[in-house]
């Protein structure tokens, strides 16, 4: 699966030399923070799934309790945990929030790096552009001369006939 630019490299000589090595690994480090960004977010979700479902067994084995007064205690600390449950994955969410505009910025540099290579190619098409012009040039004087030969076969086998 070829990237654009793999794509126009394989048509052209382009060379992004120093540039598009910086863009690659700048390129790969992001995809990396992209990766470990999508990776917090699951975890984030799997610890609050995880919390809810302990949560709703404990909610659930409170009717088993036959002494009341242990059963009001529990309902207490399962009520205070719901609150510290409740803020600690708020401060994760919190955590987690911090990253995009981090991220934003990271994929605005990389992207800039990009297109700075992009222009980079399309400027290295001058060279391939005097020589298309110069092949051209030459196709066409091959044609003139092949037309002008046709010409003169013609012109002698009007003369004989």
């Amino acid at each position: 699966f070829k990237t654009t630019m793999e794509e126009f490299k394989s048509v052209t000589d382009f060379n992004g030399g120093d540039l598009e090595r910086e863009f690659n690994q700048l390129n790969a480090a992001f995809q990396r923070s992209e990766d470990a960004v999508k990776t917090i977010h699951r975890k984030i979700n799997h610890v609050e799934s995880a919390a809810n479902a302990l949560m709703k067994q404990w909610k659930e084995e409170l009717a088993q309790y036959h002494d009341p007064s242990l059963r009001a205690r529990s309902e207490r600390q399962l009520e205070e945990t719901k609150l510290r449950a409740a803020r600690l994955i708020d401060a994760m969410r919190r955590a987690e929030a911090k990253t995009k505009p981090v991220l934003d910025v990271f994929r605005d540099q990389v992207l800039f790096l990009k297109h700075d290579l992009n222009m980079q190619a399309i400027s290295s098409l001058d060279s391939h552009t005097v020589s298309i012009e110069a092949d051209v040039a030459s196709l066409i004087q091959e044609m003139e001369a092949s037309i002008e030969e046709a010409n003169r076969f013609i012109d002698e086998m009007d003369q004989a006939g």
